[in-house]
C-alpha cells in the first residue's frame, strides 16, 4: 500500500571574515536528491560555488538512467540571472 523511498541530501559552507567583520561565504557546496519542479521528478544534483576560485559547478544526474541532464562549470563572475543573482549588475 505505501511506497517509501528515501532521500539524501547534504550541504554546507565555509565562511571567512572580510575587513568590515562581515562574514560571507568563501565557498558552498550542495550535493544530494532534488525534486525538479518542471515534472516532479527527484534528480541527484551536485553543485560547488566557490568564491576563491571564481567557479561555480553544478551536475545533475537522472538517478533511474544514470544520464546526465544538466552540466555546467563556469567562472561564478559569469554565473547571472540565475535565482538571487539575477538581481546583479
Amino acid at each position: 500500500m505505501w511506497e517509501w523511498k528515501f532521500m539524501t541530501l547534504c550541504e554546507g559552507s565555509s565562511r571567512i571574515q572580510t575587513y568590515l567583520q562581515r562574514r560571507i561565504h568563501a565557498w558552498i557546496f550542495f550535493a544530494g536528491d532534488d525534486l525538479r519542479r518542471s515534472d516532479g521528478k527527484w534528480m541527484q544534483k551536485k553543485r560547488v560555488l566557490d568564491r576563491d576560485n571564481d567557479r561555480y559547478i553544478e551536475v545533475v544526474v537522472d538517478p533511474e538512467t544514470e544520464e546526465i541532464v544538466h552540466e555546467k562549470d563556469e567562472p561564478l563572475s559569469e554565473h547571472v540571472d540565475h535565482g538571487t543573482a539575477k538581481f546583479k549588475k
